[in-house]
């Protein structure tokens, strides 16, 4: 197999962020003044973040010292980042200040609905939702409530109504207890990241902690008719429960037993009834941090799994290596990490030597191992190898330059290719930009061998109350071997025609979407018009808004002896979008 090796390393955060101090194995909250609609967590080796309420980020420190970062965005569209720079101090350090804000007790209360007949799902048909948020402080003992009740049709012919999250949080310093939506976050091997409905707290005690949980997968409680996922068969009837113990032994060296279980009523429930269980040891001088843990599983199948991992850090430089050496049976309690099976090494690390400067890379080499006797799979084991290359330019003369590159490959398939951007591109101060984002790739396999190019062209400008961008779109496919290459090409057109502020802060925006698209096979030809109208107002504590969008499409389809007697490619004009969308924020 063709073998991969690579220099790279991390894109950090913009100078311009908020930021906070955390001492090690404690808890703060961040409210940035106004609601988030997303984040994400950057450093997770160093922070556990969950949003507890609209505003609120709840965020605990790991034991791991140094610079760590949290994106997130509280716009409704979710296109203005911003950065909170949290530094995770030593245990000798002063304490870090309980909260980022004032003790001062806080709510929100919210409520949004979306009618939209045109609409082919049937939960963007008609949807409600309200919620209230609210969090207060008494000295050093503080608490945060959530809830959400959602009314939305299930089908063409059906609405459905009921609660959907209920979240109760008391917290003081590093102790805590979570009632309600909440989820569990240990280690790797054990439980890497655990959404529940039910109890999880935490209660250190000179140098032990103690970590627990218990309760059902979402959805068994409450919100299993409502919202886009409703529960699946394999969650229904689940429990859940488990523990950690932590031995802080000194600042660099701690021992931790942690053990969980599932337990599925239904006999023929897909993932059964298993319990698991591990023990680790991390140790950290400097700016270095070794850890190992060994686990196991049991239930319908005994499986075993260790991993170990040696990494540095500091606010420049910083890179990691682990080994996983999983048993194919094997299987922790997770939502979305599991790497049963693998055998074999991770490398990451990342670099910003100067401050206009990032790289970033990781690559990864392990022997894909499957369970035959019990899944009667008859697929053989395989070699796979990834490659990820990145390095980022903050600011060059007037623009910003991205270039990625990134390799796959396994023994019957490989598939290589990099991604060029260019961005804000500036022509005119403050008024014209130009971008260009380019990306190919070539993928191999028995049956075919292909190149993936996509290109796009844009120019944006604004001006006072008026802004423009236009975007051209080229993406083509070219069979070598297997198919019959194709190619789509056509445009985008966005017009703001204009945000109006009038007297008595009332707020008025109108906007058009304008796209064109054509394929070569004459398969995928679509035109497609939005025109989008917003309005809002702020009396004191009290925001309102509507919104209205109406989209037309005319696209081609093929149709099958069809009421007229057709069969072939013939052109649909209809409507798609009709949505009428609102709501009110009240803020006390």
């Amino acid at each position: 197999m063709k073998r991969c090796w690579f220099l790279g390393l991390l894109l950090v955060a913009l100078s311009a962020a908020a930021k906070l101090e955390l001492a090690v194995d404690s808890v703060a909250t961040f409210r940035p003044g106004r609601a988030i609609t997303r984040f994400v967590n950057l450093s997770p080796d160093k922070l556990m973040i969950a949003q507890t309420a609209p505003d609120t980020l709840t965020i605990r420190a790991r034991r791991k010292i140094g610079a760590a970062l949290v994106y997130y965005w509280t716009d409704q569209e979710a296109t203005r980042q911003e950065v909170l720079t949290v530094r995770v101090l030593g245990r000798s350090a002063a304490a870090a200040p309980a909260s980022a804000v004032s003790g001062k007790n806080k709510g929100n209360f919210q409520t949004y609905f979306k009618f939209d007949p045109a609409n082919q799902t049937p939960v963007n048909k008609k949807m409600i939702l309200s919620s209230l948020a609210y969090s207060a402080d008494a000295g050093t003992l503080g608490w945060d409530f959530y809830t959400r009740y959602r009314h939305n049709a299930v089908s063409d012919k059906e609405d459905r109504g009921q609660l959907e999250t209920l979240t109760f949080n008391l917290h003081r310093g590093p102790n805590h207890l979570t009632v309600g939506d909440t989820y569990v976050k240990y280690s790797e091997l054990l439980a890497p990241y655990l959404e529940m409905q039910g109890l999880t707290g935490q209660y250190s005690f000179g140098a032990l902690r103690l970590d627990g949980f218990l309760g059902k997968r979402p959805g068994n409680y409450w919100g299993s008719a409502v919202g886009e996922n409703y529960i699946a068969e394999k969650d229904k009837e689940v429990d859940l429960g488990g523990g950690r113990l932590v031995w802080l032994y000194n600042d660099n060296l701690d021992f931790a037993y942690a053990a969980a279980s599932r337990r599925a009523a239904p006999e023929e429930n897909i993932l059964g009834s298993y319990y698991v269980q591990s023990g680790a040891v991390n140790y950290r001088w400097d700016n270095y941090r070794s850890g190992l843990e060994l686990a196991s599983s049991g239930g319908r199948r005994q499986a075993e799994a260790a991993r170990t991992e040696l990494s540095y850090d500091t606010e420049k430089y910083g890179w990691q290596i682990t080994y996983r050496d999983v048993a194919p049976g094997y299987r922790a309690l997770a939502d979305y990490f599991n790497y049963t099976g693998v055998q074999g090494w991770t490398f990451y690390g990342s670099a910003r030597p100067v401050r206009s400067l990032s790289l970033s890379g990781s690559y990864e080499a392990y022997l894909q191992r499957f369970d035959r006797e019990y899944t009667k799979l008859t697929n053989p084991d395989y070699d796979v190898e990834r490659l990820r290359l990145r390095l980022g330019l903050d600011r060059v003369a007037f623009f910003r330059p991205v270039i990625s590159y990134y390799a796959n490959y396994r023994e019957t398939y490989r598939a290589n290719g990099f991604n060029a951007q260019v961005s804000e591109i500036e022509i005119l101060r403050r008024r014209l930009w130009a971008y260009y984002d380019f990306s190919t790739w070539k993928y191999e396999s028995l049956t075919a061998e292909y190149f993936n190019d996509r290109g796009t062209t844009g120019l944006k400008y604004r001006r006072g109350w008026f802004s423009y961008r236009v975007e051209k779109i080229d993406e083509r496919t070219r069979y070598l071997l297997g198919g019959t290459s194709y190619g789509t090409t056509g445009w985008n057109l966005i017009t703001g025609l204009g945000e109006f502020k009038l007297p008595s802060n009332f707020k008025v925006s109108l906007s058009h979407w304008y796209q064109a698209r054509r394929n070569t096979l004459d398969t995928l030809d679509k035109n497609r018009n939005s025109l989008r109208l917003a309005l809002g107002q702020s009396l004191g504590d009290l925001y309102w808004y509507l919104n209205g969008v109406c989209s037309r499409e005319k696209s081609l389809f093929y149709e099958y002896e069809d009421e007229y007697g057709r069969d072939g490619y013939f052109y649909h004009d209809k409507l798609t979008q009709s949505e009428v969308s609102g709501g009110l924020v009240y803020k006390f």
